[in-house]
């Protein structure tokens, strides 16, 4: 058990650990967090560390004594020994000899069967192997692992590719096979019906026979080859190659069947030909082509003009919900140009109308407590110039900075809180003005007056 060494393993919030072991010098106890050397921490006792912080959780904290291996006292001749010097030296060896004994116990050792042993840790910071006998970390291992399955994967695929290109060859070989038994069949029916020309039938049927033959063969050479690349489909790059070989002479076999095919053809015309066969009075026996083997195709198929009726349509929703959207133009014109919400010292739930943010009319109701309807007039933007407001018991006409009109329920009316009109009496204007003009509150238009006198029509 080492004796100069304490080891622990964070939990995330511990700072403060303990150890056992004594030192001469708080500069010789020293602290790794995952094998780096701290010097965030403090003796905060004797025997106690405490970190600046607590390390992550998991992290491996350990506490160890490094002794300075330079001299710690200097014996001179003819000086006093003291025990403080003599005990100082002699435990500095001690300690030095202490920590070594610790460091050699924590490394990899020879067993008695003559291994390394690492006594059951882990071994970190292991380079990748360069020669055979070299130890492997698990990240190389890993690394190996996948790009050998990587390899066999693709070694795989390709085989499966080959077998995939032997069958398609095969049933081609099938194809042609039935194609040139066709042909002899029907070189035969022309060679019995052609009876003046028996003999050239004859010959040109022996010929599609022999044909059918070679398709055969082809055949059972695909069919062979076929069972040569199942056996080779596990054998890797190999077989890979092989394959493809296999294919190659899949398709020669093939080409060789269908020129088989085609002479055999030729030679029942021939016949057909020689005993005077007239085509039109056969019909034309079943059979199919490959898209492949079909000619002067078009390259693209344009869609012609067509209708679908609405009940033809399939896969079509049974709903169609709104998509998310908002009408922020009148006319062209964005809403914001002209009216827009706003609060101002003078307003709340405020609309704006107007031509421009210069000249405006705003709508809302007053700010202060008696929260009364309101219409105010703006010149440059926030700058009032005057207001049409509805008190609970008048309509008040005001323009910023001048005068202001009030018109009461009761008939009256005040200039600047100054009666100017009172239903019943005349008007009172206190002496302000010299020529005082008249006032008048009808339902109709007045009569007669002179220039400046007020009316006003209800």
């Amino acid at each position: 058990m080492a004796k100069t060494i304490k080891t622990y393993v964070s939990d995330g919030s511990t700072t403060i650990y303990t150890f056992e072991f004594d030192y001469i010098s708080k500069a010789f106890v020293k602290v790794l967090i995952d094998g780096v050397y701290s010097t965030d921490f403090t003796l905060s006792n004797t025997f106690q560390v405490t970190l600046g912080k607590a390390p992550a959780a998991g992290a491996v904290i350990v506490l160890k004594r490094e002794t300075d291996q330079a001299r710690l006292v200097e014996f001179v001749d003819g000086s006093v020994l003291i025990a403080k010097d003599l005990n100082v030296a002699s435990l500095q060896a001690l300690h030095i000899a202490a920590e070594a004994f610790d460091a050699a116990s924590g490394s990899l050792l020879l067993d008695d069967s003559g291994a390394f042993s690492a006594g059951g840790r882990r071994i970190t910071k292991v380079a990748d192997p360069m020669d055979g006998g070299d130890v492997a970390n698990k990240q190389w291992v890993e690394q190996s692992g996948t790009s050998f399955v990587t390899a066999t994967t693709a070694l795989k695929n390709a085989a499966e590719t080959a077998r995939t290109g032997a069958d398609a060859a095969k049933a081609r070989a099938v194809t042609a096979e039935g194609n040139a038994a066709s042909s002899a069949t029907a070189s035969a029916q022309s060679a019995s019906q052609a009876a003046s020309s028996a003999a050239s039938a004859n010959a040109h049927k022996v010929a599609a026979e022999t044909a059918q033959q070679g398709a055969a063969s082809s055949l059972a050479s695909v069919q062979q080859i076929e069972t040569q690349i199942g056996d080779l489909r596990a054998d890797g790059a190999a077989a890979v190659a092989e394959c493809a070989r296999l294919e190659g002479l899949a398709g020669g076999h093939e080409s060789a069947a269908q020129a088989s095919a085609v002479a055999a053809a030729q030679s029942a015309l021939d016949a057909a030909n020689a005993a005077g066969f007239d085509p039109a009075s056969f019909a034309a026996a079943a059979h199919t082509h490959g898209w492949t083997e079909v000619t002067g195709k078009p390259s693209v198929f344009p869609p012609a003009s067509h209708n679908h009726s609405w009940t033809s349509i399939t896969g079509k929703p049974t709903t169609y919900p709104a998509s998310s959207h908002s009408h922020d133009h009148i006319g062209g014109v964005h809403y914001t140009t002209f009216m827009r919400k706003d609060e101002l010292s003078h307003t709340k739930g405020l609309v704006s109308i107007g031509r421009n943010s210069s000249e405006q009319l705003r709508l809302g109701y007053n700010a202060g407590a008696s929260l009364s309807p309101y219409v105010g007039f703006y010149r440059g933007g926030t700058t009032r110039v005057g207001y049409i407001q509805g008190l609970s018991d008048r309509l008040r006409i005001s323009r910023d900075g001048g005068g202001r009109l009030d018109l009461f329920g009761s008939g009256d009316a005040r200039i600047n809180d100054k009666r100017v009109f009172h239903e019943g009496h005349k008007p009172n204007w206190n002496g302000e003005i010299a020529n005082r003009p008249n006032f008048s509150i009808s339902t109709g238009n007045p009569s007669g007056g002179k220039d400046g006198d007020f009316w006003f029509k209800v």
